[in-house]
């Protein structure tokens, strides 16, 4: 507690909004210690070469790319998400209820690289779920399955998904709508925009929506 209070009261230095946030989401309010700096601190406009966000190329290069599938799946529209991955130097991971993969809508298999209980969306760098209407209905009474969409949208991530996609997303409770981070998928433009929004890696407005009260 001491390490705590003592801490809160060196951020109150550093920026009083950010140390009053801390309290708040350490739910320690106003229990700050009360420090005299040795001398005062003064404020220096920010500088973008100390800005990890910024300095960050907008680049897919060696990440990883999952795709959450079931039966039904429109097999074209996983080739056109493979192709578009792998062109920006990324891997595209096919993620299925089972580790035997799925059958997709024209009857062939479409083998699966991780099962969805080994597979979680933590994983990755960026997500789709190309579903089909029974499979979504399917998936969204399954946990897991909730548990990994919640996951890539709690953890900031780009998220691509198929209309179809829409009752897992409800189970969620996550809106297709979200922000700009979350994309529809359809065609190859579509497709495109998802790899666009992808090399942002992270939605960072979305944070404040998830764990800081208005």
């Amino acid at each position: 507690m001491a390490i705590r209070t003592r801490m809160l009261g060196h951020l109150m230095i550093v920026d009083r909004d950010l140390g009053s946030k801390v309290e708040e989401a350490l739910g320690m309010k106003g229990e700050a210690a009360a420090l005299t700096p040795v001398r005062q601190p003064s404020d220096m406009a920010p500088s973008p070469a100390l800005s990890m966000i910024k300095k960050a190329p907008a680049t897919l290069k060696t990440r990883k790319i999952a795709v959450l599938v079931s039966d039904g799946v429109d097999a074209a529209l996983i080739a056109r998400l493979r192709q578009a991955v792998e062109k920006e130097g990324a891997e595209l991971a096919v993620v299925a209820p089972k580790i035997g993969g799925v059958r997709t809508r024209d009857g062939s298999r479409l083998a699966a690289d991780h099962a969805l209980s080994a597979g979680p969306s933590i994983f990755f760098d960026a997500v789709a779920l190309c579903l089909s209407p029974e499979g979504a209905q399917r998936l969204a009474t399954e946990a897991g399955a909730i548990d990994w969409l919640r996951d890539a949208f709690g953890h900031l991530k780009i998220i691509g998904f198929t209309t179809d996609a829409a009752p897992l997303f409800a189970a969620a409770g996550i809106d297709t709508k979200a922000d700009d981070g979350v994309v529809a998928l359809s065609d190859g433009k579509s497709v495109d925009a998802f790899i666009a929004a992808a090399k942002k890696q992270r939605i960072w407005a979305r944070e404040p929506k998830l764990r800081t009260p208005e």
